[in-house]
């Protein structure tokens, strides 16, 4: 029988997993969570169900709340996955969190890097390593998304909406506006304009070309752009940090 030789790692962690309409991915995504989590110290997943219309949320009262580790948050309406993740960050209990989303994008092996990576920057920032296996107007949007950014914040990062760990502590100083998908890029913006250090970790994403984005909604799009504007504002204007 093959040994297990990952080695045990002294963390504590909180993850967050956001989910809509996930009843057929939530249960691979949180076994590979709890799989991966078991050589560390100690860890609580944080389920967020954001409004879901389908059966995600008694698909995970039946199946993991037995698990004392493990908790659902539960909306009667869509709140938006960057409200849920900044609910399941602030009610978490540990010292490092980290977001997955709960419809598996992430095969284990990469869970694996990015965790792995933990105590060995302040600040953990994962980036899609696969980007050419994307559709193309998908990769076009997420290049031409990350150059903006880069350019208006002063920036060299590869991706601004990988999973990334970070200190409870500085998650709690943080003002954050956004409630939709451009909550990746400012917690990383904020931080980082703060001094922060981090590093940057490659990962293979799981890509399905048949599976809809909800991030070129209009309704996302609209989001995205309050929150340029207002972290512009923020950054170069009132010179916020939080260090």
């Amino acid at each position: 029988m093959a040994q297990n030789t990952r080695k045990q790692r002294p963390f504590k962690v909180s993850i967050t997993v956001p989910c809509l309409n996930e009843v057929k991915n939530i249960g691979t995504t949180i076994k590979v969570l709890c799989s991966v989590m078991a050589d560390f110290s100690d860890y609580e997943i944080i389920i967020v169900n954001d409004g879901s219309t389908d059966n995600t949320k008694s698909y995970i009262q039946e199946n993991f709340l037995d698990n004392p580790k493990i908790s659902l948050i539960n909306h009667s309406v869509t709140m938006g996955r960057g409200y849920s993740i900044k609910e399941g960050f602030s009610s978490s209990k540990f010292d490092y969190l980290v977001c997955f989303n709960g419809k598996h994008d992430i095969p284990k092996e990469e869970v694996i890097v990015i965790l792995d990576a933990i105590g060995s920057e302040e600040l953990i920032v994962s980036y899609q390593a696969n980007t050419h296996e994307r559709p193309p107007i998908r990769r076009l949007f997420s290049v031409l998304y990350t150059l903006i950014l880069n350019l208006s914040f002063g920036l060299d990062l590869k991706y601004f909406n990988g999973s990334c760990v970070l200190k409870k502590s500085d998650f709690s100083k943080l003002k954050l506006h956004s409630d939709n998908y451009a909550l990746d890029a400012e917690i990383l913006i904020k931080l980082i304009k703060s001094g922060i250090p981090f590093l940057e970790v490659p990962v293979n994403d799981i890509i399905e070309p048949e599976r809809r984005t909800r991030s070129l909604t209009t309704k996302n799009i609209l989001g995205v752009f309050i929150f340029y504007v207002i972290t512009i504002w923020e950054i170069h204007f009132l010179k916020r940090r939080y260090k």
